[in-house]
């Protein structure tokens, strides 16, 4: 003990230079463990001079949501998953929702410093200070979602693939004046639901009308249909980049007395409760939460006990059929 406070993990692998992953993987006892017989002596007999105490400590993995709403159902089905898999593997979750602020950092800078935390699984808006301090940290962890990185493995959702047949699926119903809602075209997520929808209709024909792909910072489905209605657009079918925004479009077309789908067709490229819970249900492609959340948290566990893999894109692609997507008439 160095006076009265706690020798942690993480100060032992600074006072022998090296990572805090050997460190861990030698006072956990970890199976299959890589490191040399030589570090672990060093390990413990360091532990030992330092007065480690190695009490019964529940393992702990951290979600942290970055820049988005803690009541967002898509995140809260990924966090769901997450803490499944998690607890089959002896994790419990602690959740964090941080903003890309100093406030914001402050508090996974705290929290990276809990010694508790075997690792971390980031999801959301996923910006560059906030990889800054995660990377500085050398904690292990895992991107998780949809935006990639250049040089990082990330668990990834095939977005492009989902729009691609989301997008060709409403076409085999005759539609060809196909609309797209989306959020901002910055975000690499969106830049993907493009991709994927502008695919389809070069494949099948249809020439790609730029006043039929209308963009909302916000991701609001019923200001969208809105402005179309405002601006006289015309179109037979949307695409809507996720459950929240297919969800608010048909709100507004409702309201405005449009039949759906008997007039509009609709089909999104997620599933949340918006799914189940609208009427009519929600048609949508989606990539299956399950097998991602697995991945993730196999991920982390590679890294975490130092057997890391690589990364690769889900292909659990889904349809939940819904009852929002008819012939054109």
């Amino acid at each position: 003990m160095v006076g009265k406070t706690p020798v942690t993990k993480t100060a032992i692998a600074s006072h022998l230079g090296i990572s805090r992953t050997a460190v861990s993987l030698v006072l956990n006892n970890a199976e299959n463990s890589t490191v040399s017989e030589e570090t672990k002596e060093k390990i413990l007999r360091a532990a030992n001079e330092l007065g480690y105490k190695n009490g019964r400590v529940i393992k702990k993995i951290c979600y942290v949501l970055c820049d988005r709403e803690i009541t967002d159902p898509r995140y809260m089905l990924s966090l769901q998953n997450i803490e499944r898999y998690a607890g089959s593997s002896g994790y419990n979750i602690i959740f964090l929702s941080i903003k890309p602020t100093t406030e914001g950092i402050a508090k996974l800078q705290s929290l990276l410093q809990n010694d508790e935390v075997e690792g971390y699984i980031l999801n959301g808006n996923i910006t560059d200070n906030v990889m800054h301090v995660i990377q500085n940290s050398k904690a292990p962890f895992v991107l998780y979602g949809f935006v990639a990185r250049e040089g990082l493995d990330i668990i990834l959702v095939d977005i492009e693939r989902v729009f691609y047949e989301a997008t060709k699926y409403v076409i085999g119903y005759g539609h060809r004046k196909i609309a797209l809602l989306t959020g901002l075209l910055s975000l690499t997520v969106h830049q993907s639901t493009y991709r994927g929808y502008a695919k389809a209709l070069e494949e099948n024909g249809i020439v790609i009308d730029k006043s039929l792909i209308q963009v909302s910072n916000d991701e609001d489905g019923y200001e969208l249909v809105s402005r179309m209605r405002i601006l006289g657009i015309d179109y037979t079918a949307l695409v809507c980049a996720n459950s929240i925004i297919q969800f608010r479009a048909l709100q507004c077309l409702k309201d405005n007395g449009i039949c759906v789908p008997g007039r509009i067709s609709l089909i999104g490229g997620n599933i949340s409760e918006f799914t189940k819970l609208s009427n009519p249900k929600l048609t949508a492609f989606y990539c299956d939460e399950t097998g991602i959340a697995q991945r993730a948290i196999q991920k982390l566990l590679g890294r975490i006990n130092g057997t890391d893999t690589a990364c690769a894109e889900s292909d659990d692609l889904k349809f939940s059929e819904g009852n929002t997507v008819s012939y054109c008439g």
